[in-house]
């Protein structure tokens, strides 16, 4: 039986873990920040209809995936990247 998402459920647990990276890492990664890097990797083909399987890829993504997918999606859309972008970028320092 698949159990129905709830999107208040969703952004709870996007918030969590939001939270949980400030804390282990430092990192300053925003919710919608996690749910697009979930949609350009463990969600590319389909997004889970399980609220299980949705909370599972959430709470199991780690820095170091979010990181690698964000790196792949400024290379490909701005080749010449500074080093500095891309730390602010992470880090959530501007807004551009």
């Amino acid at each position: 039986m698949c159990n129905k998402i709830n999107i208040k459920d969703v952004a709870f647990a996007l918030a969590l873990k939001s939270s949980q990276l400030q804390r282990e890492n430092g990192a300053n990664v925003e919710k919608e920040q996690i749910l697009e890097v979930l949609f350009l990797s463990k969600w590319k083909k389909e997004v889970p209809k399980d609220i299980n399987k949705v909370l599972n890829d959430i709470f199991t993504l780690e820095i170091s995936e979010i990181v690698a997918t964000i790196s792949v999606k400024i290379a490909t859309t701005k080749p010449t990247v500074q080093l500095d972008e891309l730390h602010d970028l992470i880090v959530n320092r501007r807004t551009t």
